[in-house]
């Protein structure tokens, strides 16, 4: 499960990358549309680093789907299956029942300059609001080596 995590990651770092590279070789070039930062690809390079980030998104969603779906309650080898309580945890822990796990969750959206961040909890949402900084400042750099390059 974690290699898919992984994978994602990786592919997306590398097609940035490859992104990254192309505009200085006339491969890709940055504009601004209004107020939203938009990347024209022109060669091979920006192609496959496209493709790359597109695929990272897909295998990353794929991994969403499969580490956070309910997965049956199944006994442990040599105890018997109880009952679950009311609320729906299962046996064991503290008391004989396990607190339900709620998982944590954040996200950051660019609507043009502008980042929307949430979370579940003040740490998620520190850490989506880190990304959104280095999302930033990566569009701000790229967008601003678009200009001065020429």
């Amino acid at each position: 499960m974690k290699k898919l995590k992984w994978t994602a990651l990786g592919l997306i770092v590398f097609g940035a990358v490859l992104l990254a590279i192309a505009v200085p070789l006339g491969h890709g070039t940055f504009s601004i549309w209004l107020i939203v930062p938009v990347y024209t690809a022109t060669g091979g390079i920006a192609f496959v680093g496209g493709l790359m980030v597109f695929l990272g998104v897909v295998v990353g969603i794929i991994y969403f789907f499969k580490a956070y779906a309910v997965q049956p309650y199944e006994p442990s080898p040599g105890r018997s299956r109880a009952p679950a309580s009311k609320e729906g945890s299962a046996p064991g822990g503290k008391g004989g029942m396990t607190p339900s796990v709620k998982p944590k969750h954040g996200g950051v959206v660019f609507l043009g300059p502008i980042p929307l961040v949430w979370g579940s909890s003040s740490k998620m949402a520190l850490i989506a609001i880190i990304i959104g900084i280095i999302i930033a400042m990566a569009i701000l750099f790229a967008v601003l080596f678009g200009l001065f390059a020429r």
